[in-house]
């Protein structure tokens, strides 16, 4: 197995300027730029299929040079050649490091072109948490839906958080995980599990789709193979609630239990009964069209009014509007006209 390590900044020559012309490009940019223009080229892009849906972002990320893409757009063809000689690739993460699968087009190939994923949503969380409490949180962050460990590396290197706990059903994405825990020196302060979280206990069917390592998806075991689905595998189920019965005081100690369910998220918070009455801080991605595909839509909604004061948005509030991102839990469901077709972002739910 090769191991190509691709943290190498990209430059570019330098060119002459011509401030004319680029004043009258920057002028017409801002005012294309509107938020109601984003917004409809983001729906126009949901209906393209899920590659060029991709494809199509990015380019528009890069042409407004949308947080610096410009500078990170030569990483995406050198993710693709990278892909041809290495099933893994390390580059930079935060303080540390990461190691992704050249297989996973879409967070693996983000993780390696911007060095991050949803990091300025964690800290919007953590800092909103911090402010609002007067007081530090919890030691122990928990990941459902862990992934190869994109949320609990910056949980403990990057938002001061101790400990962890992570729960990741996909072999791939839980073998890459252990891996990325060794390389930057936390297997000691996390406990890894290689299962699903939901409702109840037992077994159940995983599909696992190619070309996304981030869609793996509970399935009845009778359900036929959606849309791009390589295969299935099984995997063990628990709720969290039985996990904390066996682990006296975590409970307590939980400062953030953080979700990526890929619409099963409804379900996992149905088997967290002791932590939603505890009043622990909840994120878990707001996904509309993905938690109707599951029937779960109406069931995350009413969950969120029953066991929740409040709703904030990280995904506004990370762009520093806090009174429009927060809601009252009652008002849920006005989200489901803002976020049409594949878009989504992540809420924090308040006691």
């Amino acid at each position: 197995m090769y191991l190509f390590y691709g943290g190498v900044p990209v430059t570019s020559a330098h060119r002459p300027t011509r401030h004319k012309p680029k004043s009258i490009e920057r002028n017409v940019l801002v005012q294309l730029i509107t938020p109601a223009n984003v917004k409809k080229a983001q729906r126009l892009a949901a209906r393209l299929p899920p590659k060029w849906n991709r494809r199509v972002r990015e380019a528009g990320k890069v042409l407004v040079n949308y947080r610096g893409a410009r500078s990170t757009g030569a990483r995406g063809i050198l993710f693709n050649l990278v892909s041809h000689y290495s099933p893994l690739v390390a580059t930079e993460y935060g303080k540390g490091l990461i190691l992704v699968n050249t297989d996973d087009g879409e967070i693996g190939r983000s993780v390696f072109i911007t060095h991050e994923y949803e990091r300025r949503y964690m800290g919007a969380a953590v800092d909103y948490l911090r402010q609002a409490r007067g007081a530090a949180l919890g030691p122990v962050f928990v990941d459902v839906g862990a992934n190869i460990g994109i949320s609990t590396l910056d949980a403990l290197m990057q938002f001061g958080f101790e400990d962890a706990v992570c729960f990741e059903p996909d072999s791939r994405n839980f073998r890459t995980l252990r891996m990325n825990l060794v390389l930057n020196d936390l297997d000691d302060k996390v406990s890894a599990h290689r299962m699903a979280l939901s409702n109840h206990e037992g077994q159940s069917v995983l599909q696992r789709t190619d070309g996304n390592f981030g869609d793996s998806q509970l399935v009845a075991a009778a359900e036929p193979a959606g849309p791009g689905a390589r295969d299935h595998e099984v995997c063990e189920i628990t709720r969290l609630d039985s996990y904390l019965d066996e682990h006296p005081g975590l409970l307590e100690r939980i400062g953030l239990l953080w979700i990526d369910a890929q619409g099963h998220d409804p379900l996992v918070l149905q088997g967290a009964e002791r932590l939603m009455k505890e009043g622990t801080p909840v994120v878990v991605e707001y996904w509309p069209k993905g938690l109707q595909e599951h029937s779960a839509l109406e069931l995350f909604e009413t969950l969120v009014a029953e066991n929740y004061r409040s709703v904030v948005d990280l995904r506004i509030l990370s762009d520093g509007n806090l009174p429009q991102a927060t809601i009252d839990s009652s008002e849920i469901r006005s989200l489901r006209g803002y976020y049409l077709d594949d878009e989504f972002t992540d809420l924090l739910l308040l006691k």
